[in-house]
């Protein structure tokens, strides 16, 4: 048997669990300081579509009693006292975690980047692969400056953001959104739409799962690691200004 986990959170509130994975029961494990929801299954789910939105509302319905700190689909432990030493062992800096989320929801935007007026080829200096390898960074460079135009136009409006890069042919930027300043980040996005020569895809809001994370945990990897649906939630439409990407019935 192992253990799924969910999410981590404080230990001082009350909360209603919702069906896991499969329906599977959820229980409440808790460590010295805090908390994580688990649900004990026969073997690691499998990282299907089924199963990580499954696994996405179940995290959206416990995000929405306060926050947390959701965890990648599937990350599993042996036994309850894996789960135990695991949640000790990590308690400060998913403390830290915590109060850096906390009144925060994640915001999701998307641009294509515009047409570039093609350059005449320069000769490179290091030979044939140094030219490869600057091709292949260039399209990435365009894209972060971007992204940084857009952040800068948002300052004050979030808590921190991200450059995912370059995914499907989209820029991909995640913010972290007080949820006090969350209609004036929409307002200020269709600003941005109007004054930028691409149109915006904005998603929203989601479980912080992009801020969810520390270079020094050390905290159990999961079997796989099901990346596309890393924000499990609905796409929502914000403004004419502000294009919506394809609505979805649970994540991304």
């Amino acid at each position: 048997m192992v253990w799924l986990t969910y999410a981590v959170l404080t230990p001082k509130r009350s909360i209603t669990l919702p069906p896991g994975v499969a329906g599977a029961r959820l229980e409440i494990v808790d460590g010295a300081h805090l908390r994580t929801i688990v649900s004990e299954h026969p073997r690691a789910p499998s990282a299907t579509i089924p199963s990580a939105l499954d696994f996405g509302q179940t995290v959206a319905a416990l995000f929405r009693h306060g926050a947390i700190v959701p965890m990648r689909f599937p990350t599993c432990l042996d036994s309850k006292q894996a789960v135990r030493d695991w949640l000790d062992d990590e308690s400060d800096m998913y403390r830290d975690l915590l109060q850096r989320i906390d009144g925060c929801v994640e915001m999701g935007l998307r641009f294509r980047l515009p047409e570039a007026p093609r350059a005449q080829p320069r000769p490179q200096a290091g030979g044939p692969g140094h030219a490869y390898l600057a091709a292949r960074g260039a399209p990435n460079s365009v894209a972060r400056s971007h992204g940084e135009r857009i952040a800068a136009v948002l300052r004050n409006l979030y808590r921190d953001w991200r450059f995912d890069g370059l995914v499907e042919g989209f820029v991909s930027l995640s913010f972290l959104v007080r949820q006090t300043t969350l209609d004036d980040f929409v307002d200020r996005c269709r600003q941005a739409a109007r004054e930028t020569a691409f149109p915006l895809y904005m998603s929203g809001p989601w479980p912080p799962y992009s801020f969810a994370t520390d270079e020094r945990s050390s905290a159990p990897e999961p079997h796989r690691a099901l990346r596309l649906m890393r924000r499990p939630s609905t796409a929502v439409s914000i403004s004419a200004n502000v294009a919506a990407p394809e609505k979805k019935d649970s994540a991304r």
